[in-house]
């Protein structure tokens, strides 16, 4: 009996290994970050309002809030770099252009009983504004880039990460031991 429930098991489990190839894609591409940036929800009446916001709501967290020091514009982009970024049909509309720029800021921690203030490491991290004319009217968006490896992860990031509409065809890896 216990041949035959082993047998049984055995063929189950190569059915499952064999149909698990179904659907791969068998190419040598790499896959992995699939968040290539997003355009904030909020728009700001100055550059310097779209750098604190992106601070506010893409760096600050439960572990720490980012205190603005300083921005520095570093490029303009170019049209066919903006055509390039991953900015919905709709909010391309009034964009007059988008800048690099490099946001300088101190983390604040807040400990039990303490606030701590590492004033003397400051931390910098690139930030795209982009500059939109609406109706005679310049308002700013910010724009969050995809992560580099050694940065904090943005709150846009983190969220598509989590995005359980993301994970509706995914494969999953599973090893069974049966003695």
């Amino acid at each position: 009996m216990k041949k035959i429930v082993a047998t049984i098991l055995i063929a189950i489990l190569a059915i499952t290994f064999l149909m698990s190839f179904v659907g791969c894609n068998n190419n040598d591409e790499e896959y992995g970050e699939t968040f290539v940036g997003a355009v904030s929800n909020a728009t700001y009446e100055s550059k310097e309002d779209a750098v604190k916001g992106f601070l506010e709501e893409e760096i600050s967290g439960m572990a720490f809030t980012a205190e603005f020091v300083s921005y520095t514009k570093t490029a303009d982009l170019s049209q066919k770099e903006i055509d390039g970024l991953a900015i919905d049909e709709d909010l391309r509309y009034g964009i007059v252009s988008v800048e690099k720029g490099e946001v300088e800021y101190i983390e604040q921690s807040y400990d039990e009983n303490v606030l701590t203030k590492l004033a003397n490491n400051t931390v910098k991290r690139l930030v795209y504004i982009i500059i939109y004319n609406i109706n005679g009217n310049e308002i700013y968006r910010f724009y969050v880039i995809a992560n580099e490896i050694g940065q904090y992860v943005s709150a846009s990031s983190f969220k598509s990460i989590f995005y359980g509409y993301s994970y509706c065809n995914f494969t999953m890896e599973l090893e069974i031991n049966v003695n």
